[in-house]
């Protein structure tokens, strides 16, 4: 979230919406509101709630990601990350990485 609090895009560049993060491999999910383009109200969650978005990867992969030893582009490619949404919010997370 401290990444994405960095990142500064222009607050109306960025559509309001819920993303759920799923992490297959610690049997877990992670919910969190995307408004105003900061990063709000994270909680875990059930793997099945429908949001806007829902990325899933493994623990490994995300932490790599938010680190940035794993390029996103890369990530998505190969599979290590599956994004389920629009296109147009996949241009728009482009933004925020």
């Amino acid at each position: 979230m401290k990444k994405l609090a960095d990142a500064s895009p222009a607050p109306d560049s960025i559509p309001d919406r819920t993303i759920l993060c799923v992490l297959p491999d610690l049997k877990t999910a992670y919910r969190v509101e995307l408004k105003k383009a900061k990063l709000r109200g994270l909680r875990k969650a059930e793997t099945n709630e429908v949001t806007d978005a829902r990325i899933t990867a493994r623990s490994d992969d995300l932490i790599a990601l938010i680190d940035g030893r794993l390029g996103v582009a890369y990530a998505f490619l190969t599979g290590k990350v599956k994004i389920d949404a629009p296109a147009s919010d996949l241009m728009m997370l482009r933004k925020l990485f």
